[in-house]
């Protein structure tokens, strides 16, 4: 029984603590339930697969941040993993929040660490940047320049950071959990909403990874890294992926 709430209290008192126990016995059973279900489908393990890729690429860059702009690459790694996790057992609306908070996570690390003074007054909490200057720094990044598909995924990682920000304020339909004012849904496995969720995920993800590789090429050029570059081939698509080759000469082996 919770703290607080002993049997020698209220009804009233005794009744809410047994609700809340029922409660939580309901919502984790249906957890259970839902991630046995979801678990078994195939957007499941691709969705893991580009998290894996994902996760090689930021193990290989992170050694170029200093600890504390390292600190945001970091966060934005465990929002992409929240969000996973979240479509895991049907959180629909939780795991497109994860992966608005991976986009902005992942520029603001990459803001950062080029920003030392601003940096530092974001710490005291006297400065702030939103999405849209941050996308339009990476756009203009000197790095950047000569890498099209680079600047493109930061055009695109804005135009799905604006999606995303839809289903943080439930503004669209499309990201509701609810069907009616009268329903309350923690997470629904319906057909069709994993389809939709690994559309923005793979989305994400992919601009996100290009934009690192094209600011850290010489990391991944040459024989360095295969594995990692294998597993691009779970994120990029064929097209993106021969844009990555062509333009910043990093080299995608296929899949065995």
């Amino acid at each position: 029984m919770p703290s607080g709430y002993s049997s020698g209290r209220s009804s009233i008192e005794r009744e809410i603590a047994a609700n809340s126990m029922r409660f939580y016995e309901d919502w984790l059973a249906d957890l259970v339930d839902n991630a046995k279900h979801l678990s078994k489908d195939k957007l499941h393990v691709e969705s893991f697969a580009r998290l894996s890729a994902l996760n090689g690429v930021i193990s290989v860059v992170s050694a170029s941040f200093d600890p504390e702009s390292r600190k945001f690459l970091l966060e934005a790694q465990n929002d992409a993993v929240l969000s996973h996790v979240g479509a895991t057992f049907g959180s629909w609306r939780l795991s497109l929040q994860s992966l608005r908070s991976f986009a902005e996570n992942s520029l603001c690390a990459l803001y950062y660490v080029s920003h030392p003074i601003e940096l530092k007054l974001w710490e005291r909490g006297k400065y702030r940047i939103g999405f849209r200057d941050l996308a339009k720094f990476m756009s203009s990044h000197p790095d950047l320049e000569g890498y099209d598909c680079a600047v493109s995924s930061v055009n695109d990682l804005e135009k799905e950071y604006a999606e995303l920000s839809k289903a943080v304020h439930g503004s669209a339909k499309t990201f509701r959990m609810t069907d009616s004012v009268s329903d309350i849904l923690l997470w629904d496995r319906a057909n069709g909403k994993f389809g939709k969720w690994t559309t923005r995920q793979r989305n994400t993800i992919s601009c996100v990874v290009v934009i690192l590789l094209a600011l850290f090429d010489k990391s991944f050029q040459g024989a360095q890294h295969l594995e990692i570059r294998r597993s691009l081939n779970f994120v990029l698509s064929a097209t993106k992926a021969k844009l990555v080759s062509d333009q910043i000469k990093i080299n995608i082996p296929k899949v065995r």
